[in-house]
């Protein structure tokens, strides 16, 4: 789950100008701890929506948490809310 940069030409953002997004992070804490592995984007206070690769890719050992309020992915900000995942549901038709 490296990081890597696949923006080009890209224009930074305002801070906390898009709050419909999350970082949803995978973690074995304490062993490992939580790390960005995709982005989501808030549907409502209980759902978030992101690609089939982002829960059906990830190890089934860990934990996933999904962040809000977030600029900077590796850092803790004020403000920012963390909620546990309970559920992963991949669409019907996707094929991973």
């Amino acid at each position: 789950f490296a990081l890597e940069a696949r923006i080009t030409n890209g224009e930074n953002a305002v801070p906390h100008a898009h709050p419909y997004q999350v970082s949803i992070q995978w973690g074995i804490p304490p062993l490992l701890r939580y790390r960005h592995v995709c982005g989501g984007s808030i549907v409502n206070e209980n759902w978030i929506l992101t690609a089939g690769h982002c829960i059906t890719e990830i190890p089934k050992i860990g934990r996933l948490q999904v962040r809000a309020g977030k600029h900077y992915i590796n850092r803790d900000e004020p403000g920012e809310e963390v909620r546990a995942v309970k559920l992963k549901i991949a669409h019907h038709n996707y094929p991973g």
